[in-house]
């Protein structure tokens, strides 16, 4: 844990808030663009295929899962296109960053399939 306390505090020292935020920002507007089609085609899936909901409800759940992962590394790219030569290691911050994301929306994923679901159809 203070590694990775020392870590994000090197980390925000050597970019700053400003780079932070526009970075991810970017991130997420561009992996926003890829997804939106991904999205819009499984919503049309889950639709008309109701009787696999189960199974398309999965794919949404991976479908959030690389769309976080997708923010996360189109946000090393823009930290890494700011600063090529840098003292802190924001790979293994971005990892960790996706990896708690990515571990939510499975946990949501799961708690919708398990509870949510059944619930609807009484």
């Amino acid at each position: 844990m203070n590694r990775l306390k020392y870590e994000w505090l090197t980390f925000i020292k050597e970019y700053g808030w400003k780079a932070l935020l526009d970075a991810f920002f970017g991130g997420l507007v561009f992996s926003t663009i890829v997804f939106i089609p991904v999205f819009v085609i499984l919503g049309e899936l889950i639709s008309v295929f109701m009787h696999l909901k189960y199974y398309l409800f999965a794919l949404v759940v991976l479908g959030v899962m690389a769309y976080f992962f997708l923010i996360n590394k189109l946000t090393l790219q823009a930290l890494q296109m700011k600063k090529k030569e840098h003292v802190s290691h924001p790979e293994y911050l971005i990892r960790i960053h996706a990896l708690v994301w990515m571990g939510l929306a499975l946990l949501f994923g799961i708690i919708f399939m398990v509870i949510l679901i059944p619930i609807l159809w009484v």
